[in-house]
C-alpha cells in the first residue's frame, strides 16, 4: 500500500487556531454570565451556553490538533525533504490541550505549531 505524497493529517493540524479563539469565547460567555447573573434570565442562559459550548468545543479541537500532528509528523516523518521531530511537535500539541484548560499555555504551543505549519507548507506545500 502506498502512501499520498501529502498526507491528509494537515487538515486537523491547520485548525490549531480555533482552539484559543474557543476558549476566549468561553471565558466571553463565563464574563457575561457571571455579570448578568440577577438581571435578565436570557444573558445569564446565553452567556452559560456559550461559556460550556467554547469549552467542550476547545477541548474537542484540541484532542484533533493532538492527534493530526502526531500522525502528520510520522507521516512525513519518512519524506526526504523535512524530518519532524515526532516527539516534539507531539509535545506542542499536548500543550495545546493544556491551554484549553489553562490559558497560557498557549503562549508555548501557539508559535510552536505556527512553525510546524510554516516548515510543512514551505517544504511540501
Amino acid at each position: 500500500m502506498s502512501t499520498p505524497s501529502n498526507p491528509s493529517w494537515r487538515y486537523g493540524v491547520y485548525v490549531f487556531p480555533l482552539v484559543p479563539l474557543l476558549s476566549a469565547t468561553s471565558y466571553v460567555g463565563s464574563r457575561a454570565m457571571f455579570s448578568t447573573m440577577d438581571d435578565e434570565l436570557w444573558r445569564f442562559l446565553a452567556g452559560f451556553v456559550l461559556s460550556v459550548l467554547g469549552q467542550w468545543l476547545a477541548v474537542v479541537f484540541a484532542v484533533v490538533v493532538l492527534a493530526a500532528v502526531v500522525l502528520d509528523a510520522r507521516a512525513l516523518a519518512t519524506r526526504g525533504a523535512w524530518t519532524p521531530n515526532t516527539f516534539v511537535y507531539g509535545f506542542a500539541g499536548l500543550v495545546h490541550l493544556f491551554g484549553a484548560v489553562l490559558w497560557m499555555a498557549y503562549l508555548l504551543s501557539v508559535p510552536a505549531l505556527g512553525y510546524y505549519v510554516y516548515r510543512r507548507r514551505r517544504h511540501f506545500g
